[in-house]
């Protein structure tokens, strides 16, 4: 409902009216329905996430109390949000460090505020690349962290095929359940969102090879405390030695399958 106080107008229409949007396309004043001083405006809030107000286009059959032109009415309406979608979240690999020869965790950020529709360990799920679910994985799902503004969430692994507190060697998917998630506004995933990443130990540039590259890294930092890489700590014992050192050997030039 729009006042327009001290205003005594004939008939205002849509052309009145002009709809200030951010984020919106295609937001128009669809009818306007009402006389003097009171109007009801309906707006098509058009597509995509954002926020409308209403202004005045123009003061065409505006008038004041006396029936003199009005070229000036200086309205505007509170601002209104519009919230559709729920945005696909972003996920990171450890720290968001290139390397991929450990795979500790992974840092879910979603870009509002969310909640899970039933225990966070069911809102995602790990698979091969081939989607067939891995075996003996349990994801450990943090609390939701909203301190950011944001909803931010961190999984890290547990379970018989878990050494050194990373996943296995291998191509990976983590499935994050449309069904499970919804925004403030309930609004859920359009689909299951999903991210590919892989884990080869050894691989400290994460370019899927253990190589020369990587070898070099890794002669500097094995029985060298000083230099000490935990990528490169294949069992998560603090040093890097021979038992590192043969986890690295058998990967080398041998490609990820």
């Amino acid at each position: 409902m729009v006042r327009l106080q001290d205003l005594a107008s004939t008939q205002l229409a849509a052309d009145n009216f002009a709809v200030l949007s951010n984020g919106l396309t295609g937001a128009s004043v669809t009818s306007v329905i009402g006389n003097g001083a009171n109007y009801t405006v309906t707006v098509n809030t058009g597509t995509g996430d954002g926020a409308f107000s209403l202004a005045f286009g123009n003061s065409i059959n505006v008038v004041d109390s006396g029936y003199n032109a009005v070229s000036n009415v200086g309205f505007s309406s509170p601002t209104v949000t519009i919230d559709r979608t729920l945005v696909a979240p972003t996920v990171q690999v450890n720290d968001g460090n290139v390397q991929r020869s450990m795979v500790r965790s992974l840092r879910v950020t979603f870009g509002e505020i969310i909640t899970f529709v039933g225990a966070g360990s069911a809102a995602f799920q790990l698979t091969n690349n081939s989607d067939v679910v891995v075996p003996g994985v349990t994801l450990n799902v943090s609390a939701i962290d909203n301190s950011s503004g944001v909803s931010v969430v961190t999984i890290t692994f547990s379970g018989a095929p878990i050494i050194g507190g990373s996943l296995a060697d291998g191509r990976y998917r983590l499935r994050t359940l449309a069904s499970q998630v919804r925004d403030a506004a309930g609004n859920a995933l359009a689909s299951d969102a999903v991210f590919n990443f892989h884990r080869f130990f050894g691989d400290i540039n994460g370019d899927v090879h253990v190589d020369i590259a990587d070898f070099g890294l890794f002669s500097s930092s094995i029985f060298n405390p000083a230099n000490y890489i935990a990528a490169f700590d294949f069992n998560n014992d603090g040093v890097i030695d021979i038992a590192d050192f043969g986890q690295f050997a058998v990967r080398i030039f041998t490609p990820l399958p």
